[in-house]
């Protein structure tokens, strides 16, 4: 009987001649680009008539709208890359994004420092615990910490009850519906230390710089 330490197997002397790549969104985009340009043929099967995924648009009026909520940061090398690549650079250019956050039947401005000192629905001392537990989440270099803890258990211990039931709760809630509250601390750090590493000399907000293309 031949054991499993005696087998061998041969690698393929070459790549495949045809390699079929199944969705048309950014991931499956990128494979059959990596793939093309390493001289794979690739055929990409897309089930819906516009290729993009969740960077899908549609027209209105002079501009195209997204679909689906997207955005890329200064800090996700990885696109970045192959937008350079592409040699769409010109087209890309960041924008300093404003947020609103609609609480109690009423839009609040919710980009800078000053937004949140002016965001009437927190007591002084919940405007403190925010600023502070979201700079320290921007800040903080490690993810170890925050894994094997609940975003809810968190938030609501180093926030305060305050801060999660008025914007945390409802935000994780409204993602992630029924499973809100087994949502890992990490994720919320991995989101807070994207947006704090993401900056253009020209951004002075307290969330992100974001991207749209031109042309």
């Amino acid at each position: 009987m031949q054991t499993a330490k005696s087998r061998t197997v041969n690698a393929p002397a070459s790549p495949p001649a045809n390699v079929a790549v199944i969705g048309g969104g950014f991931a499956g985009l990128a494979a059959a680009y990596r793939l093309a340009r390493a001289g794979v043929r690739v055929s990409l099967f897309e089930r819906s008539a516009q290729l993009g995924g969740l960077a899908m648009a549609f027209p209105l009026g002079d501009n195209e709208i997204e679909k689906y909520y997207h955005h890329w940061f200064t800090s996700d090398r990885d696109i970045l890359e192959v937008i350079g690549e592409l040699g769409l650079e010109s087209r890309l250019h960041w924008i300093s994004p404003v947020m609103g956050m609609f609480c109690r039947g009423q839009i609040y401005r919710f980009t800078s420092p000053m937004d949140l000192l002016r965001f009437r629905p927190f007591s002084p001392v919940a405007k403190v615990r925010f600023g502070v537990v979201t700079l320290f989440l921007q800040r903080y270099p490690r993810k170890e910490p925050f894994e094997g803890v609940t975003a809810a258990s968190w938030l609501r211990r180093y926030a305060g009850r305050e801060v999660y039931e008025t914007v945390w709760g409802p935000l994780l809630r409204a993602k992630f519906g029924r499973n809100a509250e087994s949502i890992s601390m990490a994720w919320i750090w991995s989101k807070m230390r994207l947006r704090g590493t993401s900056r253009t000399p020209s951004v002075r907000c307290s969330c992100c710089a974001t991207s749209r293309f031109t042309g």
